[in-house]
């Protein structure tokens, strides 16, 4: 299992069932971010947006917050880094992957034409934000980058 999502799962303990339940106010902010990346001059709002979301969920789980920032501090690599921003780009790089796994399982099962469009196109906005997003190495670093297991 790769860092990151040991980190997200096992150490903030972020469940699927947790996702699910707020993944309508998840949409909403990475949908609004996707849309924003996408106009011009409108990347640094967006990638403030993507950080709030990821900071939501974060929130939502503070009984782990303590532990899991002691174990992104004591990772080799990452001892210059803060563990914080390091844990909100962990959270926003899974909420991506997340709803954009979602996002392509409701573009094959969409009922209409129009709802498979939608979905497809939401898809495709968030990988044009998550591209935006590592070519400036995901906030955290190239190396940080490596080590937390982000392709």
């Amino acid at each position: 299992m790769a860092f990151y999502k040991h980190v997200f799962f096992d150490r903030l303990k972020v469940s699927e069932e947790f996702l699910n339940e707020h993944g309508e106010v998840i949409r909403e902010k990475l949908e609004f971010a996707a849309a924003e990346f996408n106009r011009v001059h409108g990347n640094m709002f967006a990638i403030n947006m993507c950080l709030h979301a990821a900071s939501s969920v974060i929130l939502s789980n503070p009984d782990y917050l303590n532990e899991t920032l002691g174990v992104l501090g004591s990772t080799p690599g990452l001892a210059g880094k803060d563990p914080t921003m390091v844990l909100t780009v962990i959270v926003l790089s899974r909420l991506i992957q997340w709803d954009a796994s979602r996002a392509a399982s409701e573009a094959r099962n969409a009922k209409t034409k129009e709802a498979r469009s939608r979905a497809e196109d939401y898809e495709a906005n968030l990988a044009t934000l998550r591209q935006g997003i590592a070519e400036i190495n995901w906030i955290i670093g190239e190396e940080a980058m490596r080590i937390v297991g982000f392709e």
